[in-house]
């Protein structure tokens, strides 16, 4: 289970090289504090994989919350379906920082409805997500 984890979150890693040294820099959203510097992209990987490992294993010895890897998008999918119906349709996640930004749209009018935010655990963040009754509205308008 752990080794899952470990590759969805590489899978989320980003790269790339420093222009000041032509070094590798490697980070994981959501993941504060997760990175690696190298001078090849191969051992970039490598350090990033043993930080995020030992990341991992500070987290869960104080009992801390883990990132959700994988499945915002299904998360935001569910929550729509279950308020509003399949009519409306969440675009990819983008990590803004410390939360999930999903852009909630109406596909066959390529229509932008508003937005829902999740935090880094999957918790939706109402106070910055259009409700679902806002949503729908603008679905419902001209």
């Amino acid at each position: 289970m752990l080794i899952n984890y470990i590759q969805a979150a590489m899978r989320q890693a980003r790269y790339e090289i420093l222009q000041d040294d032509g070094t590798y820099y490697g980070e994981i959203p959501g993941f504060d504090g997760v990175y690696a510097n190298a001078s090849t992209l191969e051992a970039c990987r490598e350090e990033l994989a043993e930080v995020l490992e030992e990341w991992i294993l500070f987290r869960v010895s104080r009992n801390l919350p883990l990132p959700l890897v994988e499945g915002i998008a299904d998360l935001a999918g569910t929550y729509l379906f279950e308020k509003i119906g399949d009519a409306v349709a969440a675009e990819e996640p983008v990590w803004d920082g410390d939360k999930w930004r999903v852009t909630v749209t109406l596909p066959y009018l390529s229509k932008k409805l508003g937005k829902l935010t999740f935090a880094a655990d999957g918790r939706l963040v109402p106070s910055e997500s259009d409700t679902p009754a806002f949503l729908e509205e603008r679905a419902n308008a001209d």
